[in-house]
């Protein structure tokens, strides 16, 4: 029995969500293979698509819908090597005659000792294998440097509120799960751009319910302060100086911004429902007038709750 994040992980390349230029070379490395670079250094956070991305490729490459158990596709993470001969043994296995391309991938290769990243180094330089190199790691430090200088790197982003929500909607449509758009909001939040984790939590609401998910699972002002903690409390007058633009883009997080600083004003549930009426409300703003009496308005509500 699949969980969802198992379920809805992409097998090909066209079927992965974002990173769109990431995708597209690795789609044109499966046409013109012969020309493309062989080694490749993939960062990003956790649960942001790198293995997914590797899998994806290798299936194309290889012909197979499941390149896992495949000869031609060998994984290896890189916290079990822990020497000089971990890696003499491993390295029969990566040049094992195969017919065919392979790849192989080290998996957080940051956790590689750096002798062994020596030997590495000098097998993809000596290489003249059929064979694609990808080092995974959610960290650029602790890579030698002449090991990304001989690859191409690529850097997957994290996820946007936004991508998150529209990951989610699709989501719920395939599986026939009805949540509140408040929840939603709340399971971006919490996963912070990271979309292994925003399924996890459909799984979560798939068994227990939405009212337990939330009740238990969910600090929401927890969640409204780790998104903005960067961020300094600033005052309508000195927010209105900025161009319009910038303004705009930054009136969710102030109106966030205050909300939390002064929580003892909500409760949790009328939080939810203040924010969902200001978004609602900020469609019907059509003017740059317009914007600037609303946010004295809404000044004028935060203190007339405050008092």
């Amino acid at each position: 029995m699949q969980n969802l994040a198992q379920k809805y992980r992409p097998k090909l390349l066209k079927d992965i969500y974002g990173q769109k230029e990431v995708v597209q070379y690795f789609q044109s490395v499966v046409r013109k293979t012969d020309l493309a670079c062989r080694n490749y250094v993939v960062l990003g956070a956790y649960g942001c698509g790198k293995t997914t991305l590797v899998r994806a490729f290798a299936n194309e490459l290889i012909g197979t819908n499941n390149c896992q158990g495949h000869p031609n596709y060998l994984e290896l993470d890189s916290s079990e090597i822990f020497s000089k001969k971990d890696f003499s043994i491993l390295k029969d296995l990566i040049f094992q005659y195969q017919n065919g391309w392979r790849v192989v991938v080290f998996d957080e290769v940051h956790l590689l000792p750096r002798e062994v990243q020596g030997q590495l180094l000098k097998m993809i330089e000596e290489s003249e294998e059929r064979i694609f190199f990808f080092f995974l790691s959610t960290e650029r430090e602790g890579i030698l440097d002449t090991i990304v200088s001989r690859s191409l790197d690529f850097n997957l982003s994290t996820f946007t509120h936004d991508q998150v929500i529209n990951y989610l909607d699709n989501i719920l449509q395939k599986e026939n799960i009805t949540i509140s758009n408040e929840c939603k909001e709340m399971i971006a939040l919490k996963v912070n751009g990271h979309l292994r984790d925003a399924i996890m939590q459909l799984d979560l609401i798939k068994i227990s319910g939405e009212s337990f998910y939330v009740s238990n699972y969910v600090n929401l002002m927890g969640l409204w302060a780790n998104y903005f903690k960067e961020m300094d409390r600033v005052i309508i007058d000195e927010l209105i100086k900025n161009p319009v633009p910038i303004l705009r883009d930054t009136l969710d997080r102030f109106i966030l911004n205050e909300l939390i600083r002064r929580k003892q004003i909500f409760t949790d549930v009328v939080f939810v429902k203040f924010y969902s009426t200001y978004l609602k409300m900020k469609k019907n703003i059509n003017t740059d007038n317009d914007f600037f009496c609303f946010l004295y308005i809404l000044l004028d509500f935060i203190k007339t709750l405050r008092n």
